[in-house]
């Protein structure tokens, strides 16, 4: 199809003008059309992540100190695990002496008072004590020997000891062992 303008040229020229100014008013609008609701939404996102980082940001700030709390329960926590093994070795050391204690009043004579009782960090057992006789002082020398407990007893001194009147009041002695624990 053919078409032909029978507008002169000088109306041509007029009216293709008018159209390139009226695409010129209508662009912006156009772009505007576009642009504002991008802007808008754009807007929209912003805000959404300033409200996400102030939360984030607040939660920051719980957590401010945390490393310095965390130094000091961590020092307490030592402090307490300081404090249970020396409760623990205090246990231990007292279940040794109940142990030493019991074994020991099994082979003790009855008529025979222990006035100090020591033992070396090697196991031996060094005691003092009084009775009437020399026999319970041999009894006990005797059982301590024999005994699965202890061992290598001697016998590091044994006297009367004499009161008002020249009369004797009772032998005092020291004797000397070695602890084996649960026997031999």
């Amino acid at each position: 199809m053919i078409k032909v303008n029978l507008l002169p040229l000088e109306f041509q020229r007029k009216a293709a003008e008018r159209v390139n100014v009226w695409w010129l008013a209508i662009l912006p609008v156009v772009v505007l059309c576009f642009l504002v609701p991008n802007y808008l939404s754009t807007v929209n996102k912003l805000k959404s992540v300033k409200k996400k980082l102030d939360a984030v940001n607040q939660e920051v700030e719980k957590y401010k100190g945390v490393k310095e709390r965390l130094k000091s329960i961590e020092e307490e926590i030592k402090g307490l695990e300081s404090n249970i093994t020396f409760i623990r070795e205090k246990k231990s050391k007292q279940k040794f002496w109940a142990e030493v204690l019991d074994k020991l009043s099994a082979v003790l004579p009855g008529d025979i008072w222990l006035e100090s009782l020591s033992i070396s960090p090697e196991g031996t057992i060094t005691m003092s004590g009084n009775t009437f006789r020399y026999s319970s002082v041999a009894t006990f020398y005797r059982a301590l020997n024999s005994s699965s407990y202890f061992g290598g007893a001697t016998l590091a001194s044994c006297s009367k000891t004499y009161g008002e009147g020249g009369k004797p009041d009772s032998v005092t002695f020291s004797i000397s062992c070695g602890y084996q624990g649960g026997g031999k």
